[in-house]
């Protein structure tokens, strides 16, 4: 009995604990949060609407150390100056401020009020993705033939290439941002922090 009220009011462990290292960056539990919150949806409905911890836990991580991999691009290419957690919550409570000076003087940005972290986390890599999409050189030649390749099962008319080149070129620049991810995904090292002995 002294056991269970000990557990119960046990602290949680700390938001800012590095649950592991991202070539060397530290992904901290309030990340391994936001993406076990993220994938809670998708682990019940893959589980018959169980959510089991360890599954959670692997599928959270997963997306935070996919968030982590696309930060450090971002920062290789300049388009972010910090990786961190706390960056994060710096830019989230910033932009939470801009759009609160915008409503006060009767300028309200468009959008929501005020974004949440899941909801700014999404829109940040949303903006990140697009920004690394505009940094790629697409030859006309290549963005043609993904046209060619997005059209080949249509049935009807499809839009001609010249109505539709820009629409093409954002799904080739997306599709390469994907695949450049996934390969940093791959080659990225995941490795548990060293543990101090008190």
């Amino acid at each position: 009995m002294l056991a269970t009220a000990c557990s119960l009011t046990q602290a949680p462990p700390p938001k800012d604990e590095v649950v592991v290292l991202v070539d060397g960056e530290p992904v901290v539990r309030a990340e391994l949060e936001r993406g076990m919150n993220t994938a809670r949806a998708g682990v019940a409905a893959a589980n018959g609407g169980a959510v089991p911890p360890d599954r959670l836990r692997a599928e959270g991580l997963a997306l935070a150390v996919q968030d982590k991999v696309l930060r450090l691009w971002a920062r290789e290419e300049g388009l972010l100056a910090d990786v961190s957690e706390a960056g994060f919550a710096a830019a989230l409570a910033a932009e939470n401020r801009r759009r609160e000076q915008a409503r006060a003087s009767g300028r309200p940005l468009p959008g929501v009020p005020s974004y949440d972290e899941y909801t700014f986390a999404g829109l940040r890599a949303a903006e990140l993705r697009k920004a690394l999409a505009d940094r790629l050189d697409l030859p006309r030649e290549r963005v043609r033939a993904h046209y060619d390749e997005l059209v080949k099962d249509l049935t009807g008319e499809p839009p001609t290439f010249a109505e539709s080149e820009q629409r093409v070129r954002l799904s080739l620049a997306d599709r390469e941002v994907t695949k450049e991810l996934a390969k940093r995904l791959q080659t990225a090292q995941v490795t548990q922090p060293s543990r101090k002995v008190q």
